[in-house]
């Protein structure tokens, strides 16, 4: 019978609905950023279409791009850097920002482009930050799938919450301006963090459903009389 309910019974309970509730935020939290990624990436290669189309004319998109260019650079890590030889040159810069670095590049040269018969340099170079910003939108719509699979799952919601939990020391230093503010983030999504939070979130299970239907007392009495 369901008599058991005195503080250590519905402590695990408790914690667990609230990790829940964590985990769920989190789990928003999530989607809204990589909404806010998406707008502004879109938004980017509208002005760049219409900087192209106005053969660099149009100074408004330009600059609305170079207003936009470190935060799309720093949204999209990784896809935005690449080894980069300039048009013309026998030389390789490794490590390459290319929202940030592209657009002046892209600036110069587009106005040069009815010169060349073949060679369209300003051209290239758009195709390449184009290409770039566009993998990472199906990267982003790839990963807002499965954390739209997780906010329909109970028990990965609650996984979230651990997760949230055992990275909460690194969100104080980040709070602290100690370590980097993307650490925390990075290490709640990494494979340790994401293995051990499911290996609570199975025993917070069991030890939920142990306490609905005999109570923790009870339950450590038979664990003690196996011993």
């Amino acid at each position: 019978m369901l008599t058991h309910f005195n503080l250590p019974t519905i402590a695990p309970i408790g914690i667990c609905i609230i990790l829940f509730f964590i985990g769920l935020y989190q789990v928003n939290r999530r989607l809204k950023g990589l909404s806010e990624k998406k707008e502004r990436i879109v938004q980017f290669l509208n002005n760049l279409k219409l900087f192209v189309e106005s053969s660099g004319r149009n100074r408004e998109a330009y600059f609305n791009m170079v207003h936009q260019s470190a935060l799309v650079q720093s949204d999209i890590g990784s896809y935005g850097i690449m080894s980069y030889k300039p048009p013309g040159a026998n030389y390789m810069i490794h490590n390459y920002q290319i929202v940030v670095n592209l657009l002046s590049e892209i600036d110069h040269w587009i106005h040069n482009d009815d010169v060349f018969r073949t060679m369209k340099p300003g051209r290239a170079l758009v195709s390449t930050l184009q290409e770039a910003l566009v993998r990472f939108l199906g990267v982003a719509e790839d990963i807002q799938r499965r954390i739209e699979k997780i906010k329909r799952n109970p028990l990965l919601l609650l996984r979230e919450g651990i997760s949230w939990l055992l990275s909460l020391p690194l969100s104080i230093f980040s709070f602290l301006g100690i370590i980097n503010e993307n650490i925390p983030d990075s290490v709640s999504q990494s494979g340790i963090i994401r293995f051990i939070s499911g290996l609570l979130t199975l025993i917070g299970l069991v030890g939920s459903i142990v306490t609905i239907v005999i109570g923790w007392s009870a339950f450590i009495a038979i664990i003690s009389t196996w011993l």
